[in-house]
């Protein structure tokens, strides 16, 4: 069976689209860099295959962040303008559903490379660049349409990093700080507010990761040191400790814009090799092993888009 939705397209012409039933669970991105865009892409994890366009968000920005709900997605901050201004703009989607975004409230204050995580209850973003790096921490519940309240600090102000949870913990990996690259994991229990705690480290400094999770298993992948590197990483989310390795992506490459997981398979989208990478890696974190290629990115500006970092609605905060 499908589900017909009536959608209209940037001409007003109206056009039908298809969406398959009895999807378990959607990964999603929105905005680029430099070619900006307002596009919010898609991919369902039920199968393997290529990305389809959502929907737009409500501004025209790169280097949002987003957060993964069960029935919610949330992108968060960007700049319309290459950083000379940083929004505090949230935008939702209903994941399982196709069209535009619509307002959900504001982030604690303007910033780029806001990096989420979170559970089925509660959303927390963390870091980024508010004209400085920032080690700030904030949440919303996603039950509600409301602006974002402070948690806490992390142990570290970095940008574009990792983040991802289990039903209890959010934990961040590595990002850049303004000297050079940091391998610090941090974690917090997400039903609490407080500052972040020491959990482990990467195997080196590494920038412009990218980070999903079963309930147990977090998963690292790719990244700069400031070579590109195709390093997968894993950690077990209960414990703290230094990350152990898992395998390799199909590429060298940083800076994914695709990222998200089901109780099965994680996968990450996109990045910068340097040049543009359209293609979309999966793991299974059952395993250890080298990743498969699960499909491609349609949209190459979000592909190469760094900055922005997707989520889904079957990560291990919700499993």
């Amino acid at each position: 069976f499908r589900l017909y939705y009536y959608c209209t397209n940037h001409s007003g012409m109206g056009n039908y689209v298809t969406v398959p039933q009895g999807i378990a669970t959607r990964a999603f991105t929105g905005g680029s860099y430099p070619s900006l865009t307002n596009t919010i892409e898609s991919v369902d994890l039920t199968t393997t295959g290529n990305t389809f366009d959502f929907g737009d968000m409500s501004a025209t920005k790169y280097a949002t962040g987003a957060i993964g709900g069960e029935i919610k997605g949330l992108l968060m901050g960007g700049s319309p303008d290459g950083g000379s201004t940083l929004l505090n703009t949230i935008d939702q989607i209903i994941i399982k559903s196709l069209g535009n975004s619509a307002d959900f409230g504001n982030l604690v204050t303007g910033t780029n490379y806001p990096v989420g995580c979170g559970n089925q209850t509660r959303g927390i973003y963390g870091g980024g660049y508010t004209g400085s790096n920032t080690n700030n921490m904030g949440y919303v519940t996603l039950a509600s349409q409301s602006n974002a309240t402070d948690f806490g600090d992390l142990t570290v102000a970095r940008n574009q990093f990792a983040g991802f949870a289990s039903p209890t913990r959010g934990v961040w990996a590595g990002g850049e700080v303004p000297s050079g690259r940091s391998d610090v994991l941090d974690y917090v229990t997400i039903a609490s507010t407080g500052n972040a705690t020491d959990f482990g480290n990467l195997a080196s400094a590494t920038g412009g990761t990218a980070g999903t999770s079963s309930s147990t298993r977090g998963i690292v992948a790719g990244g700069g040191t400031p070579s590109k590197i195709n390093v997968i990483q894993y950690v077990t989310i209960a414990s703290t400790s230094n990350t152990t390795d898992f395998g390799d992506l199909t590429v060298a490459k940083s800076n994914m814009t695709l990222n998200g997981s089901n109780s099965t398979i994680g996968i990450f989208g996109g990045g910068q090799t340097p040049s543009t990478n359209v293609v979309i890696d999966s793991i299974t974190f059952a395993s250890t092993g080298n990743a498969q290629d699960f499909g491609d990115m349609i949209n190459s500006s979000n592909a190469g888009g760094y900055g922005q970092c997707g989520n889904s609605n079957g990560h291990g905060g919700l499993q």
